[in-house]
């Protein structure tokens, strides 16, 4: 009896070195394949609401003899989609951060730009943006007559 529970194991050993062997039926190994995958959700997108382009206009017109600091603004909105339930942020970014400059030929007139850099929004409600132009006193004091006139990027994301 001893000899053929050894024949039977030395058997079943030779036939698990075989290329073409059957799994063993007791306590033997089988393999699968696993898949691993991640889903990045959409961080939806923005657009602007109101139609552009959008104009800082400063009006009444600047008067060099008695220069003021002078304040202009624009407000446009912004629409965010496919942000789901949660609330997001808007970012605002305009092409350069350097001073900007109004400019007529060769003369200019310098004025700082302020927007917000971010704006909380939520879905598919429209949010309101305002950017302000501020023209420092006494810097247009001797510029000509003339139209000045700056032209400024702004982008929005997602």
């Amino acid at each position: 009896m001893e000899c053929k529970e050894i024949s039977i194991t030395i058997i079943a050993a030779i036939l698990s070195f075989l290329p073409f062997a059957p799994a063993p039926a007791f306590g033997g190994a089988t393999t699968h394949q696993m898949q691993v995958s991640a889903v990045i959700p959409d961080r939806g997108h923005c657009s602007f609401e109101t139609p552009g382009p959008y104009h800082i206009t400063f009006d009444p017109a600047l008067n060099p003899l008695n220069p003021v600091e002078r304040n202009a603004s624009v407000t446009f909105s912004v629409r965010c989609r496919g942000i789901g339930n949660k609330a997001s942020t808007v970012i605002v970014t305009r092409s350069e951060f350097s001073q900007r400059h109004l400019i007529q030929d060769s003369h200019s007139i310098p004025y700082n730009l302020s927007l917000p850099t971010s704006r909380p929004v939520t879905n598919n409600t429209p949010v309101t943006i305002t950017v302000t132009a501020t023209i420092p006193e006494n810097s247009y004091r001797n510029a000509p007559s003339g139209t000045y006139s700056d032209t400024v990027g702004i982008t929005i994301e997602p």
